[in-house]
């Protein structure tokens, strides 16, 4: 009893196997697994056959429909490997375009002032109406105002947006 617990058949470092080792180890694995899977074999087989399996078997192996099913595959792998080329075509020209610095920018704060005198509008008329409910505002075909008809009643403190710093 060589082991820390008595047990010496749990192996406490396997990243010191060697490779013959660890080769043996996971072929003896897979022949187990396969053993095991072949002593399934019987219940498969019945439940197969309750499935109908059999009569898959004789239509895609004894009539030939593997062959349809493979040429669909073939179509369908094209078809995916035309589509995944092309996108990663759209993705390495949108990478050429656009690599480099970041030159996406947030929009400048609105200055007030100046937006009130680019729409020919007084400074009291800009700031009321922010704050009220209803304003009409009638336009030249050339896009200034023409006039501007400010309902008197404010809007409630609470519907306002917050300011934010």
């Amino acid at each position: 009893m060589n082991g820390r617990n008595g047990d010496d058949l749990i192996i406490e470092r396997p990243d010191l196997q060697s490779w013959p080792l660890i080769l043996g180890s996971r072929m003896v694995t897979a022949l187990m697994w396969g053993l095991y899977v072949y002593l399934w074999l019987p219940l498969l087989t019945l439940l197969g056959w309750a499935l109908g399996i059999d009569s898959a078997y004789e239509q895609m192996i004894a009539l030939g429909g593997y062959q349809i099913v493979l040429g669909l595959w073939l179509f369908f792998a094209a078809v995916i490997l035309i589509m995944g080329g092309l996108l990663l075509g759209w993705a390495r020209l949108n990478f050429y375009r656009f690599r480099g610095p970041d030159r996406r920018q947030l929009p400048g704060l609105t200055d007030e002032p100046q937006m009130a005198a680019d729409f020919g509008l007084e400074a009291h008329q800009h700031s009321v109406l922010h704050t009220c409910r209803r304003a009409r505002l009638d336009h030249h075909p050339d896009g200034t105002l023409r006039r501007v008809e400010i309902n008197p009643e404010p809007v409630p403190a609470a519907m306002l947006p917050s300011e934010t710093p």
